[in-house]
């Protein structure tokens, strides 16, 4: 059995009037229960990025933040919602500190830190109220050109290759990047693009993962398409899933659209 539900995510039950908040990383968000609507405020402390604390608490007189908030409105009084995690809506561009090189030959994994997404879904339909970043990412572009290519998020990884060396934060999932250099000099990597609306979230003893991408490059130096390679990671013990991919991959769980997965 996977590890306990982290303390941030699960139900949320409001008496009128009654105020719930949950902190993860960054990200504050606070709701509040007024008759058949829910008031929801967010707020973002992005002066400490290696911040791991995530809570999730109640409070019967608490007002929301000084900030501006949306009212999300039902044609009943809703009491319960749920809180969840997701993977991002966009691809993201993930830029190491230091550009790496692969061998020719040689075969390695780099370990990733993914960006987490907030969802909060009403409790009796399943259908999401809010589905917001937890940290605050830029957009990038990228591409071959200006034409062609994607509007991508922006973040900065570590690129680890020890697992020991990972810092599990509540607000971040890992991803396994699988590479393998089948051509005749150096795999230079200094940009990760990954495809996160593709990728299943799982939950394990360890943190949160997402199934692992594959990408070799072939011996006559071109980039074969990326590979999802579902199902629990082998570095995730007792791994269950806790979120659905975004989107459907293609046949056989390769991505032609992001053969370019390096730059």
């Amino acid at each position: 059995m996977a590890q306990t539900r982290p303390d941030w995510w699960g139900d949320i039950s409001l008496d009128n009037d009654h105020v719930g908040c949950c902190r993860i990383g960054p990200l504050t968000l606070t709701i509040q229960r007024i008759g058949s609507e829910w008031q929801v405020a967010t707020e973002r402390d992005d002066t400490d990025p290696d911040v791991t604390e995530a809570s999730l608490s109640l409070c019967a007189e608490h007002p929301l933040p000084a900030c501006d908030f949306q009212r999300l409105v039902f044609t009943e009084p809703a009491t319960r919602a749920f809180l969840s995690p997701a993977l991002a809506d966009r691809a993201v561009v993930s830029r190491p500190a230091h550009p790496l090189l692969l061998a020719p030959g040689e075969q390695t994994t780099l370990y990733v830190h993914a960006p987490l997404w907030l969802q909060l879904r009403a409790r009796d339909t399943g259908k999401p109220l809010l589905d917001i970043a937890i940290a605050q990412l830029s957009d990038t572009w990228f591409g071959l050109s200006t034409r062609e290519g994607e509007l991508c998020y922006a973040s900065h990884t570590r690129a680890r290759l020890q697992l020991d060396a990972i810092t599990v934060r509540a607000h971040r999932a890992i991803t396994p990047v699988r590479l393998n250099n089948q051509g005749s000099d150096p795999l230079k990597l200094d940009k990760i693009n990954l495809p996160q609306p593709y990728l299943t979230l799982y939950l394990a003893d360890n943190g949160l993962w997402t199934d692992p991408v594959e990408l070799t490059r072939n011996a006559a130096g071109e980039m074969n398409p990326v590979h999802i390679s579902t199902g629990v990671p082998p570095e995730a013990p007792n791994g269950e899933p806790v979120c659905a991919p975004r989107s459907v991959a293609e046949r056989g769980g390769f991505l032609s659209s992001f053969t370019a997965l390096f730059s």
